[in-house]
C-alpha cells in the first residue's frame, strides 16, 4: 500500500519523501507495511547472494566476504554470516545501529527467515553489531585498501558503485583487497537517479557541471559511468570480466530524443 502511494507522487517529491524515510528509520519501523517491505527486500538480496555463491560451488564456511554499501540494515550479510562466512561491510556512510528501527527489523526478519540464523540471533541478543559477528568499516570504496587488514575471496555490491566519487580509485582499491582468483558480483544501476523515467538526462552535462551536481547531491544522482567504462577499468586493474550484461534498457520515444540532444551537447558522451 505504501509503495503504491509513494509511486503516485511526482518524482522529485517522491525522492525527497523516500529520503526522509531512510533518514527517519523510526518512522519506517512504525509503519508495518514499510517494515515488512524492508524485510522482503532483504530476503530477496540474501537469496540472490546465496544463489550466486552456491551456483559456483563455493563453500561459505570460513569464506572472507566483503559487501559494499549494505544500506540501512545488515540482514542479508548476517544471513551469509549465519552460513559460516566471515563477513565485512564497508560504506562511506555506514548506517549505525538504530534502537528505534533495527530491533524491530531483525525480529521480523528472524520470523520470516527459515535458514541458518546464528549471526542474526547474536545481533538480536546483543542489540548491536559485535565485531565477532560482522565487521563494519565506515570507509569509502576508494580507500578500502588503506583500511582493510585482510583480502577477500568474494566481493558483492548492489546498486552501490554508481555512487562512488572516483570509479578508477574504487576499482584500484578493490583489486588490492581481492584474493587471487577472488570473485566479484556487482549490480550497478546506470540510470540517472534524479528521475528514473528519464534515465539518461545526466549524460547531457559537461564534466565540470556534472561534477558540481554530483558533489552537491553527495553522489546520489550517480557518477554517470557507462557499463563499457566499468568493464574497461576492472580489466585495467587486472580483473577478468566473465560476464557484463544489461537487464533494463531505454524504450519508446525517449531514445531518439536523448540521442539527438546528446549529439548537440558538449558532453563527453555526445558520440
Amino acid at each position: 500500500m505504501f509503495d503504491v502511494v509513494l509511486n503516485a507522487i511526482p518524482s522529485p517529491i517522491r525522492w525527497m519523501v523516500s529520503g526522509r524515510l531512510r533518514r527517519f528509520r523510526w518512522l519506517r519501523a512504525a509503519i508495518p507495511a514499510v517494515l515488512d517491505a524492508d524485510v522482503s527486500y532483504t530476503l530477496q538480496i540474501a537469496r540472490t547472494h546465496l544463489r550466486l555463491l552456491t551456483e559456483r560451488g563455493l563453500i561459505l564456511a570460513g569464506m572472507e566476504i566483503l559487501e559494499l554499501g549494505p544500506g540501512q540494515n545488515l540482514g542479508a550479510q548476517l544471513i551469509l554470516a549465519s552460513h559460516g562466512a566471515h563477513v565485512t561491510v564497508a560504506d562511506r556512510y555506514l548506517t549505525p545501529w538504530d534502537r528505534t528501527y533495527h530491533p524491530k527489523f531483525y525480529a521480523r526478519l528472524r520470523e520470516r527467515w527459515d535458514g541458518p540464523a546464528s549471526a542474526l540471533d547474536q545481533v538480536i541478543t546483543a542489540q548491536r553489531y559485535p565485531d565477532s559477528v560482522i565487521r563494519c568499516l565506515p570507509v569509502a570504496t576508494e580507500r578500502l585498501d588503506e583500511a582493510a587488514t585482510r583480502q577477500f575471496g568474494v566481493v558483492l555490491s548492489n546498486a552501490v558503485l554508481e555512487h562512488v566519487y572516483d570509479p578508477r580509485a574504487a576499482c584500484r582499491s578493490l583489486a588490492r583487497i581481492t584474493k587471487p582468483k577472488g570473485l566479484h558480483f556487482h549490480q550497478i544501476d546506470l540510470r540517472d537517479h534524479k528521475d528514473f523515467r528519464r534515465p539518461l538526462e545526466f549524460l547531457l552535462d559537461d564534466n565540470e557541471s556534472y561534477r558540481r551536481e554530483f558533489d552537491r547531491r553527495n553522489g546520489g544522482r550517480g557518477n554517470r559511468w557507462r557499463l563499457s567504462e566499468w568493464v574497461e577499468e576492472f580489466q585495467r586493474q587486472g580483473f577478468t570480466v566473465e560476464s557484463a550484461a544489461g537487464n533494463d534498457f531505454v524504450a519508446g520515444d525517449y531514445w531518439p530524443d536523448i540521442r539527438a540532444r546528446l549529439r548537440r551537447s558538449s558532453s563527453r558522451y555526445r558520440d
